[in-house]
C-alpha cells in the first residue's frame, strides 16, 4: 500500500510536468509548499489532462482517498486511499473513473513504508523510499468527481498498488490485523505503482489498454530506501528533518 509521502511545492510540479499559469492551482493564498508527511483525507496535488481545451497538463488539489459519485461528496466507510491493479478497473468505485479515462499522476519525492522488526514483528520502523534516477517522480492515480446534496463537485484521487518488488517486499513484510500485527507472504506484499518517466504521458493520454500496459514494477536497483526517524508516524509533524536517515535501534 502507499499511506504517506513526501509531495513537492507548487513550483516544482509545475516545472516538472510543464504546468503553464493557467492550468496551475491558483486559488490558493499562496503557493503550496511541500508536504513531508502528506496522509490520507489530506488534499494534495495531482496532475491531469485538460481533456476540454487544449490538452496540456493541468495541476490540481484533491482529497487523497477517492469518492465515487453516487457518495455525494462524502467519504465511504472503507478505505480508497489505494486501489489494487488486480481489480480497479472491475470494482464498484474505481471502474467509473478508468472508464472515463480519469487517470492521473501523483507528484511526489518520495514515500514511507513500514518495516516490522524481528524477533515478534510488533515493532516497526518507517523508510524513506525514492528512486535514483529522478529527484520528482509520479505513482499512477485516478481521480473522479463527487457531488454534494447543495451540488457541490467534491474531487479525490486514489493511488493504484501492485506486488511488490524484491526491494519493497522486504520492507512493507507487515500488516495489522486487530490488535497484532502479522508478518505477510512475500506475494501479498504491495507497492504503489511508479510510472515510468517515459510512461508518463501513455498514463495520462492514450487508451485504456495502451495506459494499463505501463503499470510495471518500479526496478528494485533503481530505487532508495533509508530508514528515518519514528516522529513521521505522526501526521502533525512536518519537515526535512523527517527524511534523514537514522540508525534502527537493536
Amino acid at each position: 500500500m502507499c499511506g504517506r509521502y513526501v509531495s513537492p511545492d507548487q513550483a516544482a510540479i509545475e516545472r516538472e510536468w510543464h504546468i503553464g499559469r493557467h492550468h496551475s492551482i491558483t486559488h490558493l493564498l499562496k503557493p503550496l509548499e511541500e508536504n513531508y508527511n502528506a496522509a490520507p483525507t489530506v488534499k494534495a496535488p495531482i496532475v491531469r489532462v485538460v481533456r476540454d481545451q487544449d490538452g496540456g497538463n493541468q495541476a490540481g488539489l484533491m482529497h487523497w482517498g477517492l469518492i465515487a459519485p453516487w457518495e455525494k461528496g462524502i467519504p465511504g466507510k472503507y478505505s480508497t486511499i489505494n486501489a489494487r491493479i488486480e481489480t480497479f478497473r472491475t470494482a464498484g468505485s474505481y471502474r467509473n473513473a478508468w472508464k472515463q479515462g480519469q487517470r492521473c499522476l501523483v507528484p511526489l519525492k518520495g514515500f514511507y513504508e513500514w518495516q516490522a522488526q524481528a524477533p515478534d514483528y510488533q515493532r516497526t520502523v518507517p523508510f524513506y523510499i525514492s528512486v535514483a534516477d529522478q529527484d520528482l517522480f509520479a505513482l499512477a492515480g485516478l481521480w473522479e468527481v463527487s457531488r454534494k446534496e447543495d451540488g457541490t463537485a467534491v474531487e479525490s484521487f486514489t493511488v493504484i498498488t501492485m506486488p511488490a518488488n524484491p526491494l519493497i517486499a522486504e520492507i512493507h513484510n507487515s500488516k495489522k490485523a486487530g490488535a497484532k500485527r502479522i508478518v505477510l507472504p512475500p506475494g501479498d506484499r504491495r507497492m504503489p505503482a511508479i510510472v515510468a518517466k517515459e510512461d508518463q504521458d501513455t498514463w495520462l493520454r492514450s487508451s485504456v489498454d495502451e495506459a494499463f500496459a505501463v503499470l510495471k514494477q518500479y526496478p528494485a536497483d533503481l530505487m532508495l530506501a533509508v530508514p528515518v526517524s519514528a516522529r513521521v508516524n505522526s501526521v502533525k509533524n512536518n519537515g526535512a528533518e523527517l527524511i534523514q536517515p537514522v540508525a534502527i535501534a537493536q
